[in-house]
């Protein structure tokens, strides 16, 4: 039996390692003690085969045409997947492949973890292997716990990429593609159907599990064996342009089990709860906002909504995920906007993002501390971002909701939608620019063939911002009906506002109107705000040519 082991080993290695063989050993048993060490010293077509053991190391193929492998890929013993770990120690990706590797290319029987992305300029892609220009098949790895601005567990570039049996779990992305973010596709991305993978429970603010890009690349498909839910399109699965187009038509989705059933009732959580939970009670809770959107189901007949108990939402203490990626007709409630706090603690999220094109939802009672969006990042913005809706008759509502003491480049910004602010209050929070940025921009983006949309502000306070404005625009509007801008008994005090001079118009602090739009502002209080720089309008509401507007009973 020995000896047929043997053999059968033997012509494994004579099948698979066709060039030499090096090994990597971290108990010194190997040619080399390190896999960097191998690589550098392996040429195309050898094999660097690696011993278990922990790897504290961020490894570049570095051009080089080779397989990267554990003993799984000689004994066929699963278990040398688990046992020989490529710890990226939160320094840099775990493996680079991005120097023109060409096909044969193989990485196989791995844990990646603990990878933050490769750095390229300032940022960093692909937390567990960043993939660019490159050919590569990833075979029987486990990709989990990794972080990066785009691509968490893998990102994949302007590549020809095959995935086999390979398990990609808990990674994270700041921007897109939690577990999975390709774009620039010279092919659909290959997977397996005799050896599946598994993608689930990522997180990233679009595209949870998996993002494609159309905007330079084909589209792909998706062949695995366990996702995250059923039904993941827009959500968990996202491809589409960079103008957030989603497009599915040539995708094949070919999914064998799911890890989540939707849930076609209202959930509650508590910061006390438990994801494994029912959270159809708060005898029961959930514990994560996410978790509880990601599952719920809801439609036009059917709205839902999540109720979130008294308590402290963050990161470090109960394990929220943010931002929220809305979903229509689910709307949030707290129990107050002085019990129910989502504290961002500068972690350079915002709290919530849509890119649905029907946004229709509620968010009320609550109060939201210590964002620190990110200039030029995303989503950098404290509150909400709603990206190309079409307008609805059914407006978004933000209603008892207190802002406070973040630090953002938007604290919201909100487009071609009925949307009411109503005792909302933006209070002591600071832009993190050198110049003037929005408190609240709301913009209607309108074409000859939009419909109609409103903008409406009751009872609401902004006070003591510091530098900020709050800024109501249309663009391209064919007549007055088409947005309707209606500011009511509202307090605007103690904001300042400074412009270096990037913008190039006369500058205020409260409402600017533009174009062709009606705007009524009524028993509303602008006091004590200071404007500096250049082209300022010395007023907090500016008033440009093509507007109708009304002012009653204001004081100024």
């Amino acid at each position: 039996m020995k000896k047929y082991l043997i053999l059968m080993i033997y012509f494994v290695f004579y099948g698979i390692l066709q060039g030499t063989t090096i090994t990597v050993d971290i108990e010194g048993t190997g040619d080399y003690t390190s896999i960097q060490e191998g690589i550098n010293a392996s040429s195309d077509g050898d094999t660097v085969l690696v011993y278990p053991g922990r790897y504290f190391e961020n490894t570049d193929l570095d051009g080089k045409t080779i397989t990267l492998a554990s003993l799984e890929i000689t004994t066929g013993n699963r278990d040398y997947i688990h046992t020989t770990i490529i710890d990226g120690n939160q320094t840099g990706c775990c493996v680079a492949v991005h120097n023109g590797e060409g096909e044969g290319t193989t990485i196989q029987g791995f844990t990646l973890t603990n990878g933050i992305g490769f750095l390229d300029g300032t940022r960093r892609y692909g937390g567990g292997i960043y993939i660019s220009l490159s050919v590569v098949s990833i075979v029987n790895n486990i990709i989990e716990n990794n972080v990066a601005r785009i691509g968490g567990g893998i990102q994949a570039g302007q590549s020809i990429v095959s995935f086999a049996g390979t398990i990609i779990r808990f990674n994270q992305a700041s921007k897109w593609g939690g577990g999975l973010a390709s774009w620039g596709l010279y092919f659909p991305l290959n997977f397996s159907y005799s050896n599946r993978c598994n993608i689930y429970d990522n997180f990233a603010p679009i595209g949870l599990d998996f993002h494609n890009s159309l905007g330079t690349g084909v589209s792909t498909d998706v062949i695995v064996d366990t996702f995250t839910v059923s039904d993941p399109f827009g959500y968990e699965l996202y491809q589409g342009d960079s103008s957030y187009i989603q497009n599915y038509d040539d995708m094949e989705f070919d999914v064998l089990h799911y890890k989540y059933e939707r849930v076609g009732a209202d959930l509650y959580v508590s910061p006390e709860g438990d994801d494994c939970n029912s959270g159809l009670s708060f005898d029961e809770p959930l514990q994560t906002i996410s978790h509880a959107m990601q599952i719920i189901s809801a439609d036009a007949e059917n709205p839902r909504t999540i109720f979130l108990d008294e308590g402290v939402y963050n990161c470090q203490d109960n394990n929220q995920k943010f931002p929220i990626l809305m979903k229509s007709y689910v709307s949030i409630v707290g129990e107050s906007d002085e019990t129910t706090i989502i504290d961002l603690q500068d972690n350079h999220s915002g709290f919530m993002l849509d890119i649905n094109t029907l946004p229709v939802y509620e968010i009320r009672n609550m109060q939201i501390i210590n964002g620190s969006a990110e200039i030029s990042s995303f989503p950098n913005y404290i509150l909400i971002y709603i990206i190309n809706p079409l307008s609805t008759s059914e407006p978004v509502l933000f209603e008892n909701i207190i802002l406070r003491n973040n630090d953002y480049n938007w604290l919201a910004s909100i487009g071609r939608t009925h949307l009411t602010l109503r005792n909302v209050q933006l209070i002591d929070n600071s832009s993190n620019g050198d110049t003037a940025t929005s408190a609240v921009y709301y913009s209607n983006f309108l074409t000859s063939q939009a419909p109609s949309c409103s903008f409406t502000v009751e009872n609401c306070k902004v006070s003591g911002n510091q530098p900020s404005h709050f800024l109501i625009s249309s663009s391209q509007a064919v007549d007055f009906d088409n947005l309707q801008a209606n500011i009511v008994s509202s307090e605007f005090s103690s904001n300042t506002y400074y412009n270096n001079g990037s913008l190039t118009y006369p500058v205020t602090f409260a409402i600017v109107g533009r174009e062709k739009m009606t705007m009524n502002i009524v028993n509303c209080t602008f006091a004590n705000n200071e404007l500096t720089g250049s082209y300022i309008a010395s007023a907090p509401v500016s008033i440009e040519s093509g507007v109708r507007a009304e002012i009653m009973n204001s004081i100024f």
